[in-house]
């Protein structure tokens, strides 16, 4: 019992050290920088490399069944100058991708796959997010606080 009422009593200061909650609106917990969000993520075509973006990120376009950036995103190259690699700037773009994606699997193989299995999916239109206390080490922040509904909005 003593261990139930421990857990209970961090998880509740956890919440309250970052003065958020799951009623706590997603402007106000992307204000908070005490917190970080962990959501699903779209991957975008961006020429030569893909460009990876939060699903918090990202509007729904219906008469196109497509998922677009809200903002536009930068784009880079990658350019040899003789005696290493290096990341230029290209400019910025608002990107667009098809809400249906595939993944292909390995099903059969060890060494090397002798047969691939191609899934079907689409992004979620509503996703949970994790908010997580930052921490400022791990890349999906520390302690979890709470997890809240997001719902990915129409493009205007």
């Amino acid at each position: 019992m003593k261990t139930i009422a421990l857990i209970a009593s961090l998880v509740l200061s956890s919440v309250a050290v970052a003065g958020l909650n799951p009623s706590s609106s997603w402007e106000e917990i992307k204000a908070d920088f005490s917190v970080r969000e962990s959501a699903a993520q779209v991957t975008f075509n961006a020429g030569q490399y893909s460009q990876i973006v939060s699903i918090m990120d990202v509007c729904y376009e219906a008469s196109t069944n497509s998922m677009k950036t809200v903002n536009a995103v930068m784009l880079y190259d990658r350019v040899d100058n003789g005696d290493r690699e290096i990341w230029v700037e290209l400019g910025k773009k608002q990107l667009s991708t098809s809400r249906a994606y595939s993944k292909e699997y390995c099903v059969s193989g060890q060494e090397s796959c002798h047969e691939w299995e191609t899934v079907n999916y689409d992004y979620p239109l509503s996703t949970m997010v994790a908010v997580h206390q930052n921490d400022n080490q791990e890349r999906h922040g520390g302690n979890l606080l709470f997890s809240k509904s997001f719902d990915v909005p129409n493009c205007k």
